[in-house]
Formats: structure tokens, C-alpha cells, sequence
């Protein structure tokens, strides 16, 4: 439940309307039983009109805590928005390199991965549309197609490891052809794709075999590539292997030439789950909290005229 406040609050004008209505009658009756002194008919029907003022604020105050519960927003969008692209159908896959080379520590405590893993996390968090997972070393897996289930992806980059499959080596022209055909070609979405990797090969892959089609369907789905490389272009040893592993940034400059991609580094990236990276600048207002303060304000209204006597009668 998304709001949780203006669901209790509903519950209060809901069952005070209930009691009002099942007491109307009895307490108009206790009018013509005893007047106090007073004209019967006159205090009952000044009765008869404060009930009905207080049951029609309970009414519209329970109105305003229901429209509350529906949590609505409305959607502000930038000047660089495509035409006939809605703001909030944006599709994201991330590409995560989980060779042994990307558990090089670059000199901070963390590996590669695991700095790969907290900024996709951090851009999962931040922004909202669909999200899928592909993996490669030397072969290529789907571990989440797209999906809205923010906990499900979270949870499925939390446990990305080298140990997920057994095939070894790098091969990124597999893992970049997985990834774009991850795309549904026939729904006009802000495509985008993150690749996490130090396209360290030690055999040569086949991105050359490859490129032309995953260029094909980059330019075909529009899809817009973000390369996210190391953020140390040194070497750096490998954990329990006697090896040191470099991140090749001539492969990666190579990646960098694809249509509608470009190099951006992890603090960067880091950064613009911060500000709602995007094409298209939108922002979200929610109306949820102001219908039901409304709503709690006339709520207290009709519990004040509810208390005060008309006419010295009632």
C-alpha cells in the first residue's frame, strides 16, 4: 500500500458516518420525547441540519482519503523528450562482464564487479521502468529479462559472481548481441544499455564477426549504449591467480564508435543515479499527501461542528 496514512484515516469518517447515521433516528425521536423546555418541532429540525452537514464532511473527506489512496501524480517533462515517446516507458539492460578479471581490486577494497554492481543498484533505485540483466564471459545468458519488480533486480545483481556459469574468457561481441536483441523491437520505449566490463580478451573475441549486427539493431531500436569502464586503466592483480589484469581501452574506444554510444565512468554514473540520468528530463508530482490533508481538515471541521450547539438547542 503506498499510503498507508490516508487508508487509516479513512477508516475514522467511515465509521463515525455509520454511528451518525444509525443514531439519527433515535436521537430525533429523543427530541419529541423531551424538549427541555424548548419547542420539540424546532429542535429536531435544527437536529436534522446539522446531521446533514456533518454527514455530507464526513462524506467528502472519506472522497478525498479514497482519491488519496489512488496515489496520483502528473508527469512534467523537458524540452528533449521524443515525440510519441511517454516519459515513463523506459527500458534498461545491463550488461555485466563477470570474467575473473573484473574481481581485480583497483587499489579501493572493491572489485570491479562489486563497484559495477553498487551503481547499477544505485540506478535501479533511482529511476523507474523496466529492468533486465544479461551476463557474459565467454558465452552470453539472459539472468532477468525486463521487468518492473525493482526487488527482483536488485536481488539478481547482489548475486552475479564468476561462478554463475563455467565457460571462461571474455567475449564481449556475445554478450553485446544478447543484450541488444533483449530489446522488444515492436514497443516504442527510451531504450537503454549499461556494459560493465574491462573488455580484457585473452583469446580474440568475435565482436569483429559481430558488430555489424549489433550495430543494425542498435540503429534499428534506437537504443542508446553506455560503456562504463574500470575507473583505474592500470593494471591490477587478480585475486588468487598470478596474473595482472589491464583494462583495454583500445577495445573500449573501439565499443565507444557503435551508433549512440558513449564512455562514461562509475563516478559519473554514480552521479546521475543521483539527478535521474535520462534523455528525456521529467519529474514526478504526487498529489497523494495534499488530498489527504484535505480530506483530515474537513474532517476536523465536521468533528468541531459536530461538538458545537446551534441556536443554544443542540
Amino acid at each position: 500500500m503506498k499510503n498507508p496514512i490516508a487508508l487509516l484515516l479513512l477508516f475514522i469518517p467511515l465509521f463515525l458516518l455509520i454511528f451518525e447515521l444509525r443514531k439519527l433516528k433515535g436521537k430525533v425521536n429523543f427530541f419529541y420525547t423531551i424538549s427541555f423546555h424548548r419547542e420539540k418541532a424546532k429542535a429536531a429540525s435544527i437536529f436534522r441540519i446539522k446531521q446533514l452537514y456533518v454527514i455530507s464532511l464526513y462524506t467528502i473527506s472519506m472522497i478525498l482519503f479514497i482519491i488519496a489512496l489512488s496515489s496520483p501524480y502528473v508527469l512534467t517533462a523537458g524540452r528533449d523528450v521524443m515525440p510519441n515517446t511517454p516519459v515513463f516507458a523506459r527500458d534498461t539492460i545491463f550488461l555485466f562482464d563477470i570474467s575473473q578479471s573484473m574481481l581485480a581490486d583497483d587499489g579501493d577494497g572493491l572489485s570491479r564487479l562489486e563497484k559495477s554492481k553498487r551503481a547499477a543498484t544505485a540506478l535501479v533505485a533511482a529511476e523507474e521502468g523496466r529492468f533486465g540483466i544479461v551476463v557474459f564471459k565467454g558465452e552470453a545468458f539472459t539472468l532477468l529479462p525486463l521487468t518492473g519488480n525493482k526487488n527482483s533486480v536488485i536481488n539478481t545483481i547482489a548475486s552475479l559472481s564468476p561462478d554463475l556459469f563455467s565457460a571462461i574468457g571474455t567475449d564481449v561481441g556475445r554478450g553485446l548481441l544478447r543484450a541488444v536483441e533483449s530489446f522488444p523491437d515492436h514497443e516504442n520505449t527510451e531504450k537503454r544499455l549499461y556494459l560493465f566490463t574491462d573488455a580484457e580478451e585473452p583469446e580474440r573475441g568475435s565482436f569483429p564477426r559481430l558488430r555489424n549486427i549489433i550495430a543494425d539493431t542498435i540503429s534499428k531500436n534506437n537504443i542508446s549504449l553506455y560503456i562504463v569502464p574500470p575507473d583505474k586503466k592500470t593494471g591490477s592483480p587478480v585475486p588468487d591467480r598470478d596474473v595482472i589484469s589491464v583494462p583495454d581501452m583500445r577495445m573500449i574506444n573501439t565499443l565507444a564508435r557503435l551508433p549512440n554510444a558513449s564512455v562514461i565512468s562509475i563516478n559519473d554514473l554514480n552521479m546521475s543515479s543521483l539527478f535521474f540520468l535520462s534523455k528525456s528530463d521529467s519529474a514526478e508530482y504526487s498529489f497523494s499527501l495534499i488530498f489527504s490533508l484535505t480530506g483530515f481538515i474537513i474532517f476536523l471541521i465536521a468533528l468541531l461542528l459536530r461538538g458545537i450547539k446551534w441556536q443554544n438547542i443542540i
